[in-house]
């Protein structure tokens, strides 16, 4: 069996979910969703004003930050898109927090979204809009350029230890599904257990 809350839904949702779930939610994860398209946008253009930006600052001042012995007491784990288009600036900021309280909590980093260092060649081969295949806007008028991961980085993550797992863009049910395969060990091929994450939470 596992036990996952989630805790939020997008970026700006109040922050009262991971302190029930301390509580009493007796869990085994606790995932965060921040991201959507306009918020990394938000991000990158924080990012731009300072290189330490572009993420969602509040995971880590109002989530991790308040209640960090009270994660390390429970032996939960956290798993969040927190990271935006800066994860490594938020994964930076979380150890920082750690290495503060003293505490041995691993926090893992995933990237490998940002194709922002590749747009040229992306560009090259001239992609459209999928869905009303539109051309791509004009480079000087793109603010980031993801890709969206997948599920089974994170649940690499929590396989070499991870307590904290901060990702940036990646699909909405990573976050869970990372989880999961973790836990149960699934394999790229095991189809049959993919339903079984969303039929219990519907």
């Amino acid at each position: 069996m596992i036990r996952i809350g989630g805790a939020t839904g997008y970026w700006g949702e109040a922050d009262l979910a991971l302190p029930q779930f301390l509580v009493e939610g007796d869990l085994d994860f606790i995932v965060f969703d921040y991201l959507a398209e306009i918020t990394m946008s938000i991000m990158a253009r924080a990012k731009a004003a300072d290189p330490e930006k572009g993420y969602a600052t509040d995971f880590v001042s109002a989530i991790v930050a308040p209640h960090l012995q009270a994660i390390a007491d429970s032996g939960v784990k956290l798993i969040s898109n927190a990271g935006g288009v800066n994860p490594e600036a938020c994964g930076r900021a979380i150890r920082q927090l750690v290495e503060d309280a003293g505490l041995s909590l691993k926090v893992a980093v995933i990237t490998g979204d940002d194709l922002m260092p590749k747009l040229d060649q992306v560009l090259e081969s001239e992609p459209s809009e999928m869905f009303t295949g539109e051309p791509t806007p004009p480079r000087e008028t793109i603010a980031s350029a993801n890709a969206y991961l997948g599920a089974f980085p994170i649940a690499e993550a929590l396989n070499q230890g991870a307590d904290i797992v901060v990702t940036g863009r990646c699909v909405d049910s990573a976050v869970t599904l990372g989880a999961c395969i973790h836990r149960f060990g699934w394999q790229r091929d095991d189809l049959i257990c993919w339903p079984r994450v969303h039929s219990p939470a519907i």
